[in-house]
């Protein structure tokens, strides 16, 4: 006798294929310059960010300005916050689970560089037509500087 399942409302989970490119790049991008608005963070900063300094369970961030030695905590919007865990996730299945260090990453696990973002920032001035100090983005023009 045969016992059947119940069908998985989400279809059976493939683990070996990984998000798409362009899904990966776009919600990457996403929450780097969402990132570097919110916490007025520069390419470098956002580059460098760890893990360790990311709660998504608690919604707190460990990064930026220090102050008497300490690092601030602020807390991540609700937004943002969801945008952060689809981050985590879909890198998570892009490197096939490994233990990454760096919050930004390319699809093999590499952190990406600032030369990247400041590139980004300028594509995105050159495809909108607007001045880096308009757009809202950090200090754009702070970026561009280093």
């Amino acid at each position: 006798m045969k016992f059947r399942s119940k069908p998985d409302p989400e279809g059976p989970v493939d683990l070996s294929k990984p998000p798409c490119r362009r899904d990966f790049t776009r919600l990457r991008n996403l929450a780097m310059l969402w990132l570097m608005y919110d916490f007025d963070l520069t390419a470098r900063e956002v580059t460098e960010l760890k893990w360790h300094a990311v709660d998504l369970t608690g919604g707190r961030l460990k990064a930026g300005k220090k102050k008497a030695g300490k690092e601030t905590q602020s807390r991540l919007s609700d937004e943002l916050l969801e945008i952060m865990q689809n981050w985590r996730d879909c890198q998570a299945k892009s490197t096939f689970y490994r233990a990454l260090e760096h919050v930004f990453t390319d699809r093999e696990g590499r952190p990406v560089s600032p030369r990247y973002v400041q590139l980004l920032l300028l594509g995105l001035m050159i495809y909108t037509f607007l001045p880096l100090n308009f757009l809202p983005i950090e200090r754009a023009d702070r970026v561009l500087d280093r």
